[in-house]
């Protein structure tokens, strides 16, 4: 995730020549920018100094994207403390969401739970990356593609079940 903060003399901010610097191919700020879009990572526009967002048509073709992202501002005190707060809560609900493990097959989310020893709270991809030996025998499962979601897994007992499909495992080395 990168956060792009912007202030109200972000686009007109110039080098020593007098030129632009986001229309500068190698200013490090557009580049970093750019690179995180191109890359996948969000990127989230932080507006300060009470900065509005900027248009494409003041931005190079190179961060055209960052005008599609949703903003979000953090202002001068009194509000400072207030936005900081929920900017720092907003950041958190965005990489749990990402690292949000959700199950196709009920019955195997209680399994991993008891194998890696956390009975509640939202499981990870760092939570299951603990985890080298799973048991789920006789649970009368049927879809393995969550086992995908393990790839850590060394070891893995599955006998005694319904299961019609094991091509989610073949990319497995367990």
């Amino acid at each position: 995730m990168l956060l792009a903060l912007i202030g109200k003399r972000w686009i007109s901010a110039e080098d020593n020549d007098g030129e632009m610097r986001l229309f500068d191919e190698n200013d490090f700020v557009r580049k970093e920018i750019a690179s995180a879009m191109d890359q996948g990572i969000t990127v989230i526009p932080l507006l300060v100094e009470r900065a509005e967002m900027p248009t494409p048509g003041q931005l190079p073709n190179a961060l055209h994207k960052l005008c599609d992202q949703q903003a979000t501002h953090v202002r001068p005190s009194p509000d400072f403390k207030k936005d900081v707060a929920k900017l720092i809560r907003d950041l958190e609900d965005i990489e749990l969401a990402k690292g949000k493990i959700t199950w196709n097959e009920p019955a195997i989310e209680p399994e991993v739970r008891s194998a890696i020893r956390k009975p509640t709270g939202e499981l990870t991809k760092a939570d299951l990356e603990t985890l080298q030996e799973l048991n789920i025998a006789r649970y009368r499962i049927s879809d393995v593609s969550d086992l995908e979601k393990l790839e850590c897994l060394t070891w893995l007992t599955l006998n005694d079940n319904k299961i019609e499909d094991i091509s989610a495992l073949t990319g497995s080395s367990s």
